[in-house]
């Protein structure tokens, strides 16, 4: 089992907390991510980490799908590039 880390953004594209869990495989991953993003109003975008890598992020608005949001897609976000 792999351990996972997400990075939530609020708006001004900030990290406003993070949550570090185990998951058996990317797909259950993704599932917690956007769960603990719900969790609360004024968290707006989740970044997941395996490790040390970067795996993509996860949008409060975005349908829920068992994919992160990859690079490419990424880019075409404003709130997301300040960030970077």
């Amino acid at each position: 089992m792999d351990q996972y880390r997400s990075y939530f953004l609020n708006t001004a594209s900030r990290i406003i907390g993070t949550a570090s869990f185990p998951a058996p495989n990317l797909a259950a991953a993704i599932g917690e991510a956007r769960r603990l993003l719900t969790e609360h109003d004024y968290r707006v975008a989740a970044e997941l980490w395996r490790d040390e890598q970067y795996v993509g992020c996860v949008l409060r608005n975005d349908s829920a799908s068992d994919e992160a949001v990859s690079g490419e897609r990424l880019a075409k976000y404003a709130l997301l590039q300040k960030a970077s």
